[in-house]
């Protein structure tokens, strides 16, 4: 089973990929923020990791927004979550290389993107087992400290 924060400032959006989500994946638990601070909070809260972050890399309407890529930071910075996949979304295509490189991040899909889109890179992480794999390592971290 997987557990999945969801970080899309756009409602409807937001809405959709956890529809989408949950619809293809009946047993994954969900959650979502619409904001930067909302998705730390969770973090701080949740009592169980996540194992996957599908991050909009502009949290706002301001031009330069960049609060899906100070919220990929913050998230690194937790020793649990250093290699738990991240899944970029972007209104920007030319921000992909960098979300690449610098978050080591899964992937990411440029907006405007389909369902079919989505779950086609969940079903990808899911089939290369990198999901699968990620959550034996922190099971196995959590049993040895």
């Amino acid at each position: 089973m997987q557990h999945v924060l969801i970080v899309e400032d756009d409602i409807q959006q937001n809405n959709l990929i956890r529809k989408t989500i949950q619809k293809q994946y009946k047993d994954w638990i969900i959650d979502s923020a619409t904001s930067y601070d909302a998705a730390l909070t969770l973090l701080q809260t949740s009592k169980s990791p996540y194992t996957i972050f599908l991050l909009d890399i502009q949290l706002s309407l301001s031009k330069g927004d960049r609060g899906g890529f100070f919220l990929a930071k913050e998230i690194r910075k937790q020793s649990i979550y250093y290699t738990t996949p991240i899944l970029f979304l972007t209104a920007i295509s030319d921000e992909g290389y960098y979300a690449l490189s610098e978050f080591h991040c899964y992937n990411y899909i440029c907006k405007p993107y389909t369902p079919l889109d989505l779950l086609y890179q969940l079903e990808q992480m899911l089939i290369t087992g990198y999901l699968q794999n990620l959550i034996r390592i922190k099971d196995t971290q959590q049993i040895h400290h």
